[in-house]
Parts: C-alpha cells; structure tokens; sequence
C-alpha cells in the first residue's frame, strides 16, 4: 500500500514515469492518491474518485476534543474547551484542516 497524500502535480510526463516505477508491484499492491485538485484525480486515472465532504460543527468538536483532551472530556479545562471550539469554527468543517 502506498499512499501519496495532497498531491498536486499537473504534469503528464512526470505522472506517467512515476507510474512505470509503479507498475512492478506486487499482486494486491495499491496506490492512494489524495488531492483538492480535480486534474489530479483525472490524470492519475483509476477508480471513481471518492469527495470528502465537510464535517458537522458537533462532528468536528466530538472528533477534535477525543484528540486534544484526555479521554475526550474537555469538562475539567473550560477554558481550552472554550478556544478549541473556536478553533473547530474556523476549521469550517475541513476534514483536511481538522
């Protein structure tokens, strides 16, 4: 399994000796390719490009408060629960951001 994460690269002749390297893997081998470009996705061909949407406010607080506090309670640091709500705001629900 490889993955290749925001990629952003454009140019055919690049993508295609990358991908001869490539081809040489074993059987079952798999390449993950992530991207916010569209031409990327293209280019590189393969599957139907899976889009990550944007994440609930209350999504992204559960998500971000099980990371940044002890077993997920911010209960006991109100005042950190308050800045890290703010900063789930300005994630604006961006999986990649958060």
């Amino acid at each position: 399994l490889l993955v290749l994460d925001d990629v952003w690269n454009e140019d055919p002749e690049k993508w295609d000796r990358y991908r001869c390297a490539l081809l040489s893997g074993g059987k079952g081998s798999r390449i993950i390719i992530t991207t916010r470009n569209k031409n990327v996705g293209i280019l590189m061909g393969g599957m139907t490009p899976y889009h990550l949407k944007q994440l609930s406010n209350d999504d992204c607080w559960q998500l971000f408060k099980k990371h940044a506090f002890v077993d997920g309670d911010s209960s006991s640091h109100p005042e950190l629960e308050i800045i890290g709500k703010d900063i789930v705001k300005k994630l604006k629900g961006l999986p990649l951001a958060l």
